[in-house]
């Protein structure tokens, strides 16, 4: 197993890393037992929520032990500067551990939350202080939309990012043609979360060296023991891909079957859809965790929601022409995409809303 650089932090990890609501459902001794497997196979980073029910103070009983073998993170939900910095502090005590390697500003999913962090009074602002007292080395960033970490990049120097990244979330979430490269060219650490888009991807094996080969960093694999076991034990089995192996990946995989690959083959639309746009909009609805109704608790559907929205033309001006559907290379039946990306972007908990 080759270790991999978390961009310019001089970190290094392995393939694949720890996240800390793994351990939710475990007992103190399994706990233990499970995080003593996964460093001693080489699992180096391991990444810890206040938000995860009590998995910091479980994490906190065994992980100080091998702390000189291990890189840490720590996510704090809150947005303002005083009470991200007791949050962060607080986690540092449940942990056990005088410091982290990562401090994190985690799920930041909406345009005014970025504002809200990075602004006066921010918590963005506790993070600079703990790194300023040697609490944090580094800082870092996570959210479900690749396309605002990207304008984050703009306005603050983050070490590190994190977000959803998967084959199937390409033509959505789209981190690989959004933020991969900045982060590439900007030297910053990359980590994958969502790797199988909560089994949807059924490979695993696939679906890891896919992330690989696209450059990220280390793959945090989701939550479930189970799932953290398998995908440890397939690190020393993740060659990279080539290019001709990714083009008929995204060409041929199952997952794929009803996504469009944003390729725009289709347009113009005689009405004038973006058709890309809107089907695009339609996949992000569902968000990471592909769920199939409207929750004011997923920010990222509400941005979806909002966005589509706010176009002057949406998917009820179809007419069925199928002009669209000669077109795609994929033969994907567009105007019914349209239509259901319609109809779940214009409902919400009041039923939908006047076009």
């Amino acid at each position: 197993m080759h270790l991999r650089s978390l961009g310019s932090t001089g970190l290094k990890v392995a393939p694949v890393s720890f996240g800390g609501i793994t351990v939710s459902s475990l007992s103190d001794s399994e706990t233990r037992k499970l995080v003593e497997w996964a460093i001693d196979r080489g699992v180096k980073y391991f990444d810890c929520a206040h938000s995860y029910a009590d998995t910091n103070l479980k994490l906190g009983k065994v992980l100080p032990e091998f702390r000189d073998k291990i890189h840490l993170g720590v996510k704090i939900l809150d947005r303002g500067q005083e009470e991200a910095f007791q949050r962060f502090t607080s986690s540092l005590r449940d942990l056990n551990v005088d410091s982290s390697d990562i401090g994190w500003l985690h799920a930041v999913d909406l345009d005014e939350t970025l504002d809200q962090v990075l602004g006066e009074g921010g918590a963005v602002h506790a993070l600079q202080r703990a790194k300023e007292e040697g609490l944090t080395r580094f800082i870092g960033i996570t959210s479900h939309r690749p396309d605002l970490v990207a304008e984050a990049l703009k306005r603050f120097p983050f070490d590190v990012v994190m977000v959803p990244t998967n084959y199937l979330y390409r033509f959505s979430f789209g981190a690989e043609a959004a933020l991969l490269p900045i982060c590439h060219a900007k030297g910053v650490g990359f980590v994958a979360i969502k790797p199988r888009a909560y089994g949807w991807i059924s490979d695993m094996k696939t679906a890891y060296r896919y992330l690989i080969s696209v450059g990220v960093s280390t793959i945090i694999p989701h939550g479930v023991p189970d799932e953290v076991r398998r995908a440890v034990q397939t690190m020393d089995e993740l060659e990279e891909m080539s290019r001709q192996e990714i083009d008929e990946l995204l060409s041929t995989a199952n997952e794929l079957e009803r996504v469009c690959r944003q390729c725009g083959y289709c347009l113009p639309c005689p009405e004038e859809i973006d058709i890309p746009l809107i089907l695009r909009l339609g996949d992000i609805w569902h968000g990471p965790h592909r769920v199939e109704s409207f929750s004011e608790n997923y920010p990222i559907q509400k941005w979806a929601r909002e966005t589509y929205r706010s176009l002057r033309v949406k998917g009820d001006a179809c007419t069925n022409c199928g002009i669209c559907e000669d077109r795609c290379p994929y033969s994907l039946p567009i105007s019914g995409l349209i239509r259901e990306a319609h109809r779940k972007l214009m409902s919400g908990p009041s039923g939908p809303a006047p076009t």
